[in-house]
């Protein structure tokens, strides 16, 4: 491999982490936590809780965090691009 494919191969395992991640955090937050809240809420009097979603916003910001993920992960992976592939394998 070369160094930019190895750049490219880790990149891409980051987006796949990133992806998973933000679906996992989507369902969690949307599902699980106003399940796990509801006994806290119903202590306080409160009868329903009112839950509104904003998904253009939702799906923006998991967007966003990918994004970020894969531009930090090919920045810090530029030491890649300058060393010799052969001294990639040794190490």
């Amino acid at each position: 491999m070369t160094s930019n494919n190895i750049r490219w191969s880790i990149t891409f395992s980051v987006f796949i982490l990133s992806v998973l991640g933000a679906l996992l955090g989507i369902f969690f937050g949307i599902k699980l936590i106003p399940l796990a809240l509801k006994n806290i809420i119903l202590e306080y009097g409160l009868t329903e809780l009112p839950l509104v979603i904003n998904w253009p916003l939702s799906i923006a910001i998991a967007f966003l965090s990918i994004v970020a993920a894969c531009i930090c992960c090919w920045l810090s992976t530029k030491v890649i691009a300058r060393t010799s592939p052969r001294i990639l394998l040794v190490e």
